[in-house]
């Protein structure tokens, strides 16, 4: 019998979680698919009662394997020699061929160079924008979104000091750092073209990388309830998944507000930040339904009474998993114009596109769909007619990805790898980027402070 090769996923989260989300049931339901073929281990931070650490989930999903470690981590390290002697010796354990890197929010980003000098092959998908910031959602201190790519790294700096304390020049750091990182990978999965040209404007490793992929990611087919006709002239709109403030939870409840008095009503599947939750239960409009999270794969019955969706980002997506779960549910969204939201709806074709940030906007689109019922038969047969890939394609695009890398050498990245030496990283890197000094002695901190920045100075200039 032949031993199938051992990957593991690297992610921030799982489906085991109660506050998982879609790349958790995205990465879910991919290793289902790709069973038959690996066994398929998932490596995510673990928070607990006992401690802290790192969790190890089996092949199964049921094998969980807690692994505490001494000291906390924070997002800002971009290394740490205990979890990286963590992350080498489940590398070993396993036997680990490939190590497919979906997040690494809860771990240090020097795990892909562990990865690498082990022996494994190495992907990365950019589920989100964390390797471009700290602040993965790109939302900065005005609650804004920041516009990376047009804005000079002193923008940066201020941002993250005043929501995180980090000091002065450590993004310039933490850049350079990722940017070398790229070598050390064997493939780069973007879910549009879009994500790969925001991404590629910053980091120049990954504009010239020999093995980048675009692949959008899928989900599996939905089943469509029968449901009796409609007979009442009611429009409902359902708000799929999590709402919070990047996702446009304000920007849905202003247009809730303005809709108070119209035949609309609005269905929220989902977990709901504490905060709007408190504004929804104040709304003046008593059209608001409630029906919590749902399982991955598994839609609620009740979305399928729905007409349209709202999908109203103010920053950029780079897929987003809820979109496809409308399509599939036979819904028309109505989408914020930017990100991936922005590239995948083409407006009067397959869903509407309204302004960033505008509950002005939002509210008149849902009207005007209100008004105009036609409107929605229209665009929803044009939506059925549209070519979806499921995802038993996907993951056989993925699968030849993974073969190609473990199987087929000559597909060896010509980049050089980049040596890292350990004695380089502990003071520069592994703590000196964050302003971690709380101490009531004012006149050691500032004593401190002055020489993490003349070593971040002296790492910038050299």
């Amino acid at each position: 019998m032949t031993t199938k090769p051992n990957i593991l996923f690297v992610a921030h989260n799982s489906v085991l979680s109660s506050s998982f989300g879609g790349v958790e049931a995205y990465i879910n339901t991919l290793s289902k698919y790709l069973k038959s073929e690996y066994d398929v281990y998932w490596y995510v931070p673990y928070i607990g009662d006992d401690g802290v650490g790192v969790q190890l989930i089996g092949p199964d999903t049921k094998s969980v394997k807690t692994i505490l470690l001494k000291i906390p981590f924070e997002n800002w390290q971009l290394s740490n020699p205990e979890r990286e002697g963590a992350f080498q010796k489940a590398l070993q354990d396993l036997d680990i061929g490939l190590v497919h890197f979906h997040h690494l929010a809860g771990h240090p980003p020097s795990l892909v160079r562990i990865a690498k000098e082990f022996g494994a092959r190495t992907v990365f998908t950019f589920h989100d924008y964390f390797s471009l910031c700290h602040v993965s959602n790109l939302i900065n201190f005005e609650g804004k979104y920041c516009h990376p790519d047009n804005i000079p790294l002193s923008s940066c700096d201020t941002c993250l000091n005043k929501k995180y304390s980090i000091l002065p020049g450590s993004q310039l750091i933490r850049r350079e750092y990722w940017d070398s990182l790229f070598k050390y990978l064997d493939g780069l999965i973007f879910n549009t073209q879009g994500g790969f040209d925001l991404v590629s404007k910053i980091y120049p490793e990954v504009a010239t990388h020999p093995n980048v992929a675009i692949l959008p990611v899928a989900i599996e087919e939905v089943v469509r309830p029968k449901l009796p006709p409609k007979t009442s002239d009611e429009l409902r709109v359902a708000i799929l998944g999590n709402l919070n403030h990047h996702k446009g939870a304000d920007v849905i409840i202003e247009a809730i507000e303005q809709l108070a008095k119209e035949n609309i009503s609005f269905h929220f599947f989902g977990e709901i930040d504490s905060v709007y939750k408190e504004k929804l239960a104040l709304s003046k409009n008593s059209q608001i339904f409630r029906y919590g999270k749902y399982p991955p794969g598994n839609l609620p019955e009740e979305l399928f009474s729905c007409d349209i969706s709202l999908h109203v980002s103010i920053c950029p997506e780079t897929y987003g998993l809820t979109l496809s779960e409308a399509w599939g549910a036979g819904l028309v969204p109505i989408v914020s114009d930017i990100g991936a939201l922005g590239e995948r709806v083409i407006s009067g074709k397959n869903g509407i596109k309204v302004p960033v940030n505008s509950g002005k906007d939002l509210s008149e689109a849902i009207l005007k769909v209100s008004s105009n019922k036609s409107l929605i038969s229209q665009l929803t047969a044009s939506i059925s007619a549209l070519p979806i890939e499921g995802i038993a394609q996907h993951y056989r695009r993925i699968s030849a990805l993974y073969i190609k890398l473990i199987f087929n050498k000559s597909g060896e990245n010509k980049h050089q790898y980049m040596e890292i030496s350990q004695s380089d990283r502990p003071i520069l890197i592994e703590w000196a980027t964050f302003n971690f000094i709380r101490t009531h002695n004012s006149g050691l901190k500032q004593k401190m402070l002055f020489l993490i920045k003349r070593c971040l100075v002296f790492f910038v200039k050299n």
